[in-house]
């Protein structure tokens, strides 16, 4: 990270653009409703999906690739972890006011697997938003481990399982 005393610059990645723990980073969340294939009788097969940026919390880069790529352990970020009642959804988790400054943000357990090339990129360069609070990650880790008779919840867990296979 940069010692820079300048909040509004977001913080630098390393000289290799090596996401780390604890980053919210831009990711592009794909709309797989929208595919279309421009090429149906050649191999590669291409095709072109719409696709929106979102901020994601970074856990952590998985050991192994797929199809050449890095993968990254990441929880979306939302706006919306609240019900009507005005309660915390279950399987958020409140992460501080991340996506709009006058809005809490929140991020949902569901643990995903993303490759490096959905990352967005402005000028080669990862969009970094911010660094999670490290009292913040721990408690979102902790979290995504247990609920609170200690044991992981069934919906996280399975999350965990499908997102770690192959990491």
């Amino acid at each position: 990270m940069s010692d820079s005393s300048n909040d509004t610059k977001p913080p630098d990645t390393s000289t290799n653009d090596e996401l780390r723990a604890g980053q919210v980073v831009e990711f592009v969340k794909l709309h797989l409703d929208t595919a279309t294939c421009h090429n149906r009788f050649q191999e590669p097969l291409v095709f072109n999906v719409n696709g929106k940026q979102r901020p994601m919390l970074v856990l952590r880069r998985c050991s192994e690739m797929e199809r050449g790529k890095k993968l990254y352990l990441v929880l979306p970020i939302t706006s919306k972890g609240v019900d009507k009642r005005g309660k915390v959804r279950p399987g958020h988790v409140r992460l501080g006011n991340v996506i709009d400054k006058n809005k809490p943000s929140f991020v949902d357990c569901f643990v995903r697997r993303i490759p490096d090339n959905l990352v967005w990129r402005r000028r080669g360069k990862p969009v970094v938003r911010d660094v999670c609070d490290r009292m913040v990650f721990g408690y979102i880790i902790k979290c995504l481990t247990q609920d609170g008779l200690g044991q992981p919840t069934e919906r996280i867990r399975d999350s965990i399982k499908k997102a770690i296979c192959g990491c």
